[in-house]
């Protein structure tokens, strides 16, 4: 291992104690969101036991499927390959994340 790459894992590590992570998750912010929002999304989908007042459970259910299609896409390797349209089939999820961002809550 060269110096320089050493230097950067001791740095990175010191970050990771005093932060809670280091610069490289900076990088691609968005791929780093949607790799911590997927699975917390799945879990929260099974744990809920609630949905916003003026949506009925089984579409509540339906969005967070979008949302959750949505980031795992955005967090996959399949984005490295996608077109337009394949973006576009997951605007709809990261909308519906936008919109419904105060009730993700059980």
């Amino acid at each position: 291992m060269a110096f320089k790459t050493i230097k950067r894992a001791i740095i990175h590590f010191f970050q990771r104690i005093f932060r809670g992570f280091d610069d490289r998750e900076t990088w691609n912010l968005d791929r780093t969101f949607a790799k911590y929002m997927a699975p917390r999304l799945r879990r929260f989908r099974q744990l809920r036991n609630t949905c916003p007042p003026w949506i009925e459970s089984e579409k509540w259910d339906e969005y967070l499927g979008l949302m959750i299609d949505a980031f795992e896409f955005y967090s996959s390797d399949a984005i490295y390959d996608a077109t337009e349209q394949d973006f576009a089939k997951h605007v709809e999820g990261l909308e519906l994340f936008a919109e419904n961002y105060n009730h993700l809550w059980w």
